[in-house]
Order: C-alpha cells, then sequence, then structure tokens
C-alpha cells in the first residue's frame, strides 16, 4: 500500500518508470 501512495505523491509516471522499467516498455512498445 506505501507503494500507491508513494506513486500517486511523486508522480505515477516517474515512480512506475522507476519501479517497473520493463512495464512501460511493453506498454510503449503496444502503442506503436
Amino acid at each position: 500500500m506505501t507503494q500507491v501512495v508513494l506513486i500517486e505523491t511523486i508522480g505515477k509516471v516517474g515512480l512506475i518508470r522507476i519501479n517497473r522499467p520493463e512495464a512501460m516498455n511493453a506498454l510503449r512498445h503496444h502503442r506503436q
């Protein structure tokens, strides 16, 4: 739960990129 709060406070995209770079890459690949 703490991670969720941090993501909301600091910035979803910023923290998600740091915590799950692979997930972001997968999403980018699907968009293209």
